[in-house]
């Protein structure tokens, strides 16, 4: 009688666990879309498009990188600035992970030089080409000559193009260049970051479809069969007691 409570309490003290792990993960979720939408707000939606695009853009910045956190935040970040606008903004959270992996810069420092060059990009991108020699010569003197035609945002366009291929040059390099240990914690890290990101997704705002979808998934999940933690006996959830 012992073992089979202390086996039911470890199985009760194991789901108020999980409950309470995708609580916290739900209401993490929730914060998030919600500084989302106030940043669109805040800058009269300057990004010109809605907190879910924003949600999916990070999204798939963190499937392609692995970061999810640090995609979640540059998407916010840059939404924030009120300097950046359409689907671009996912190609600039990417290069600003990839820039903080090749430089050991946060992600809040990689997004303020990403935003940077889109401002003065000639005086930018020569700083950054003094430590990571990103650019040639002649590229200087292109995006320089842009920029002193007042076409700031040619000129930008250019610098930045060259540091994002850069980047992900770079960031490749320190992939491929890592121990198998360090790959092998990467590998985890960004499992662990897309599960965690799937929780906290529990607390975002989804359309009418999503939430059909995660609801199906949920109860087909709860109708798979179990073992019962007393007896060791595998049942489902339609299984009825048998009466004594």
């Amino acid at each position: 009688m012992g073992m089979a409570f202390s086996a039911a309490g470890a199985a009760i003290l194991g789901t108020v666990a999980v409950v309470g792990t995708f609580i916290a993960a739900a209401a993490k979720g929730w914060a998030e879309s919600e500084r989302l939408r106030t940043a669109l707000i805040a800058t009269g939606n300057a990004a010109g498009v809605s907190a879910g695009q924003l949600d999916a853009m990070a999204k798939g910045v963190g499937d392609a990188t692995g970061q999810y956190g640090d995609a979640r935040k540059a998407i916010e970040l840059f939404a924030a600035s009120g300097k950046v606008a359409g689907a671009g903004m996912a190609g600039l959270a990417q290069q600003a992970i990839n820039m903080s992996k090749v430089t050991g810069d946060s992600i809040d420092k990689s997004v303020a030089k990403i935003i940077e060059l889109g401002e003065k990009p000639a005086d930018t991108i020569a700083k950054l080409n003094e430590q990571y020699h990103v650019l040639t010569g002649a590229q200087y003197a292109q995006i320089a000559a842009l920029e002193a035609e007042g076409k700031v945002r040619e000129a930008a366009r250019l610098a930045n193009s060259i540091d994002a291929q850069a980047m992900a040059d770079r960031a490749k390099d320190v992939e491929d260049n890592a121990g198998s240990m360090v790959k092998a914690a990467h590998w985890v890290a960004a499992e662990w970051g897309k599960a965690w990101d799937a929780m906290k997704g529990l607390g975002r705002t989804q359309s009418d479809w999503e939430k059909a979808a995660d609801l199906q998934k949920r109860l087909d999940s709860l109708m798979q069969p179990r073992v019962n933690p007393t007896t060791g006996a595998w049942s489902t959830p339609t299984d009825t007691p048998e009466t004594k």
